[in-house]
């Protein structure tokens, strides 16, 4: 196993493993009938006598058991619980607090829960003690009271809060009321609020105990909603502006977060008037205590004041924003940080560059990692807010350099949103765009570089989805030089979340590759090295692969490459592949068209037979699973009859799938039009003779015929390609100090290498990275003034093809028992002599 999937699994058992510090006796001894159902299960362990990890464990699962059996699960279980709730231990009264809280919100949930619930709640407020678990169910109580009828919170609930805001009551008691207040209040109109109990909403907020203020603080915008903007001017207000002044920092920083609440409900002469005097004083004060709760409303503060100030006012607050960018405290400069976006938002996206870009650079370079990683997380956003042309215009270098940043959690926070971020330098100018992207890429391979050293597999999966979107903006050549190996290496070294997002980028990638040969190696690669791998794992990937490639490609194109090593997968040897592959089979039955492709449907359907009958249960349960979507799935059909009950959508199938066609062919010039044409001549001719062995494409990659060139695929006349790679070797020699350890290093004139899968390429002389030392590479053999060799995981060196002739069809056979292909050295290139040797067996194929 290796590291990445060592560390993969590890961090699964982080995340499920619960019988830690337990000793084999007692695993058995908590060990139950596995044949019990969740419910049965669930019944077992909320009793008292169950093992607190039991408790926990049937807690946790308490959701989905009422969303899987509805009523029956809340009759079998609350009589079991509301008996036993009292005698838990703390830490599971506090989990079942919130396992309700959770309940509650199930969809579906039958109306009688939270009258059900409501006894046990105000028995475990009456006799809990801890606070931890007290805020735990009053937290919950108040979650239950707009779901109670308007009977019960009258008669019940309004009298219970009362009673506990009396003076006398605790402190606690004087909490619960404000809460309870505050949870009733939007339920009610504003008369029957001033009637029952708004004054004393309002003595509370004069309350000797801090505790009880910052509570009310937390429950006037609630309340002031509840009772309209005359009664809140009359009443409400001169209580918060109280609360404002008050001596305590915590009941200071509650008020001001209520006010900034109740900014949006406020009209705006109350706001202009009353409220902007106190923001600004509250802006520019000094004191430490108030500095950091200031910085943290910022943002939400401009959000809700801009639209009633001028021009000026904006400009003084954004002044004090700007000041506490420059502050001393790494805290106070990540607050500002994390507020950026609500800052541009409020501001406007066109005073960006007068306003904010220099503050923003400044905190792009922020010494504190705190901050940066603030910038990182809400790049995506700044970005959408700037639109295209300002992204790629101010923001690109700051992109360049978080995403290649020193600090590790910087280059993560930025690499979870990439896929939201690399669509916003998409400039209209085409020119520009292509410019853009090209020097982006190499900073992408770097980045995956980094993540892929650091075994952080999820973000590997982040990465490939936001390498199968440069398809949109790269030239299919760069991409199959630089991503498609990538995609090649991932499918084959990489932990399974991985493999799967590799897959699906290759499936992107091959579908929407601008030349035929270069479609067409990538296919007879994916046949040939997983399809027909020795490894299940390898069979494993492909049925990833063909989900993807079903999803976005036309039918012909599956069908000519990929559908009769579909069909193997279904009846693969391996338990595990078969089991994998029955996902396949409604997909392959919507793939087929009579009448051109009934042997097809007929091996499709004997298959969909087989499996339902297959000797492994869990093989049969596989596709079991799926058969209710098989018999569901119309058989496409030429010439369907308007009056059928499934010509609209078949309809509508056709429509899509020719246009995905139309699409595929579309994507290719003339000169490769021409050559796909001769390339579906041929393949036809080799399913018409039976013969399925691959005519192009040997162990050292695509073998030209004597006197033909090979025109580059990265041709010298397009400058962005020629900015790329020297952007590339640039970081190959410079952004990774490690590079050199990782396999790659930079030898010779007119090679450039770079990580594993090494990428290398060949002008005029070829050196071994084994000794150093350069070996001819006659031109009579292989012609490649500017094309590549890859040394993949899979051992077979991947080409770049070029343009071609059709006559290089005829000149290059493989031999259909070829099953040894080149192996790398331990440094990750091929050794001398393998080269020599295919250098030979091009010879001999030309």
């Amino acid at each position: 196993m290796g590291l990445m999937e060592a560390a993969f699994f590890e961090d699964l058992k982080g995340e499920h493993r619960k019988d830690s510090g337990l000793t084999r006796e007692d695993i058995e001894s908590l060990t139950v009938d596995e044949n019990l159902t969740d419910l049965q299960r669930a019944q077992l362990f909320l009793s008292t006598s169950a093992h607190q990890l039991q408790q926990s464990c049937a807690f946790e699962r308490l959701p989905s058991i009422f969303a899987d059996y509805g009523t029956d699960a809340y009759e079998a279980l609350f009589p079991t619980i509301s008996s036993s709730i009292e005698h838990f231990s703390p830490h599971i009264q506090v989990l079942a607090g919130k396992t309700f809280a959770t309940v509650i919100e199930i969809p579906n949930a039958p109306k009688e829960v939270a009258t059900w619930l409501l006894p046990m709640v105000l028995r475990m407020i009456n006799s809990v003690q801890l606070l931890e678990v007290l805020h735990t169910w009053i937290d919950l109580l108040c979650l239950l009271v707009p779901k109670l009828s308007l009977q019960v919170v009258k008669e019940d609930l309004i009298q219970l809060a009362l009673t506990r805001g009396k003076v006398e009551e605790a402190v606690t008691s004087r909490v619960i009321c404000s809460r309870l207040l505050g949870a009733i209040a939007p339920m009610l109109e504003s008369q029957e609020i001033e009637q029952l109990f708004l004054d004393k909403a309002m003595g509370l907020c004069q309350d000797t105990d801090t505790e009880v203020r910052i509570s009310m603080c937390n429950q006037l915008n609630a309340i002031s909603r509840a009772v309209g903007i005359e009664i809140t001017k009359k009443l409400v207000l001169p209580e918060l502006y109280e609360l404002l002044k008050d001596e305590e920092v915590a009941v200071h920083c509650a008020a001001l977060t209520c006010l900034i609440d109740m900014l949006d409900f406020l009209p705006s002469d109350v706001k202009r008037l009353k409220i902007l005097p106190i923001l600004r004083l509250a802006c520019n004060q000094d004191d430490a205590k108030m500095l950091l709760p200031i910085c943290r409303i910022f943002g939400e503060l401009m959000l809700k004041m801009a639209p009633d100030l001028s021009e000026e006012e904006i400009q003084l607050f954004v002044d004090s924003y700007k000041s506490l960018c420059r502050h001393p405290s790494e805290e106070v400069r990540q607050l500002c940080a994390y507020n950026f976006p609500a800052i541009l938002k409020a501001i406007g996206p066109r005073k960006y560059v007068m306003t904010l870009h220099l503050t923003y650079q400044q905190l792009v370079q922020d010494p504190s990692s705190q901050t940066r990683c603030s910038i990182s997380s809400s790049f995506h956003e700044v970005s959408k807010l700037l639109g295209k042309e300002r992204t790629a215009t101010y923001l690109k270098e700051s992109f360049l350099f978080l995403l290649t940043n020193s600090s590790r959690d910087v280059q993560q926070k930025l690499t979870r949103h990439l896929q939201h971020i690399i669509g916003q330098f998409a400039v209209s100018n085409e020119e520009m765009r292509v410019s853009i992207y090209t020097s982006i890429l190499p900073y992408l391979l770097q980045a995956e570089k980094d993540v892929t050293s650091s075994n952080l597999w999820r973000l590997q999966t982040s990465l490939f989805e936001t390498f199968s979107q440069l398809i949109e903006y790269v030239s299919s050549d760069l991409i199959f030089e630089y991503l498609v190996p990538l995609c090649f290496y991932h499918m084959t070294e990489s932990v399974l979340p991985v493999r799967s997002a590799a897959a699906n980028a290759l499936a992107i990638f091959t579908r929407n590759n601008r030349r035929a040969l270069q479609r067409y190696e990538l296919c007879q690669r994916v046949v040939r090295d997983f399809a027909h791998g020795r490894s299940y794992t390898a069979r494993l990937v492909f049925i990833d692969f063909c989900e993807s490639f079903i999803s976005i490609s036309s039918s012909h194109m599956f069908k000519e490459h990929f559908l009769d090593a579909a069909l193997a997968a279904i009846q693969d040897e391996v338990i595990d592949v078969r089991m994998r592959a029955c996902v396949l089979l409604p997909l392959l039955k919507g793939v087929v068209k009579l009448p051109d492709d009934a042997a097809s449907l007929e091996k499709i359907n004997f298959l969909a037979s087989q499996r339902l009958n297959d000797n492994d249960k869990q093989v049969a349960a596989a596709a079991k699973a799926v058969s209710d979507t098989f018999k569901h799935i119309s058989v496409r059909c030429l010439g369907v009859e308007p009056g059928n009950e499934n010509y609209a959508l078949q309809m509508e199938t056709e429509a899509i799938d020719k246009q995905r066609e139309e699409d595929e062919w579309n994507m290719l010039c003339k000169e490769e039009q021409e050559e796909q044409r001769k390339l579906d001549e041929m393949i036809q001719k080799m399913k018409m003779d039976g013969n399925k062995k691959s005519l192009l494409f040997g162990g050292a990659g695509y073998v030209w015929g004597p006197g033909e060139k090979a025109a580059s695929f990265a041709t010298s006349r397009s400058p962005a390609i020629a900015r790329f790679k020297s952007t590339v070797a640039s970081l190959n020699m410079g952004i990774s100090s490690s590079f050199a350890r990782q396999g790659g290093a930079t030898t010779g004139a007119g090679v450039m290498l770079s990580r594993s899968p090494t990428i290398f390429r060949a002008q005029g002389n070829f050196m071994s990275s084994g000794s150093g030392k350069s070996g001819n590479m006659q031109q009579s053999s292989v012609t490649a003034p500017s094309s590549f060799m890859r040394s993949t995981p899979g051992g077979t060196s991947m080409s770049a093809t070029p343009q071609g002739r059709s006559s290089a069809l005829s000149s290059s056979t493989e031999s259909a028992n070829d099953t040894s292909p080149v192996r790398s050295s331990s440094n990750g290139l091929s050794s001398k002599g393998n080269i020599r040797n295919n250098t030979r067996t091009a010879r001999k194929s030309s």
